[in-house]
């Protein structure tokens, strides 16, 4: 089996083995789809022999992404999720880049299509894409870095009645709730700190809900 034939077979066994029963069978394969599988073939190998994180991201930043962004956006417009595998793997180099609002773009897709995630991967694709995008707020906030809340507040609004993890869904109201108490809309905030620590009591959230409600009982106490 020669190595076009190989990637098509390891794709074709990724959708059929973690594809929704609901979900009906993407549209057949192109050429330009085949050599795209190939080159994600490759293009994985090489991220997998760089052992720098860093430089892992640099690659992915200058080189991996805009090689599939063309093709992607077509897919994108015209609505053909063909290769899950190219679409999944390029969400998670964007948030892995920052590319946040490319990030979204691909993460929302995939979902609305059910799409498959990547053999050793764990969570389906609402839990990755929510998780990663949660995570990566988080890190931002843990860095001082500013966290463009739009993105933010449209992850969290399109996701109310996807069935996430409640791990998951805890680290987004906490990362929401970060960035309005940096903005000062506190009475925002506290409320999804609230929701955060009652989905998982791990979340570190307590210390923050003490401070909002002693800082909100001070304001409040103030005469008008």
């Amino acid at each position: 089996m020669n190595r076009a034939a190989a990637a098509m077979a390891r794709h074709a066994q990724v959708v059929a083995g973690n594809k929704p029963a609901s979900v009906a069978a993407p549209a057949p394969l192109n050429q330009q789809d085949r050599l795209m599988l190939v080159a994600l073939e490759s293009d994985l190998y090489r991220i997998k022999e760089i052992q720098s994180h860093a430089r892992r991201n640099e690659v992915k930043k200058a080189e991996l992404l805009p090689r599939y962004r063309a093709y992607l956006e077509d897919l994108l417009v015209s609505s053909q999720p063909r290769t899950p595998a190219i679409i999944v793997r390029n969400l998670i180099w964007a948030i892995d880049t920052a590319d946040y609002d490319w990030a979204l773009r691909l993460g929302l897709f995939a979902v609305a299509h059910q799409l498959p995630t990547p053999e050793g991967f764990r969570r389906d694709i609402r839990n990755l894409f929510v998780g990663d995008m949660a995570t990566a707020a988080l890190e931002l906030q843990k860095n001082s870095q500013i966290v463009i809340i739009d993105w933010l507040f449209n992850l969290e609004g399109m996701s109310k009645k996807w069935d996430l993890i409640d791990e998951v869904r805890a680290d987004l109201y906490k990362a929401l709730a970060q960035e309005y108490e940096r903005g000062k809309h506190y009475g925002t905030a506290l409320p999804l700190y609230r929701l955060a620590d009652k989905l998982n009591s791990r979340v570190r959230v307590q210390r923050a809900i003490t401070r909002l409600e002693k800082l909100l009982e001070a304001q409040n106490a103030q005469p008008a």
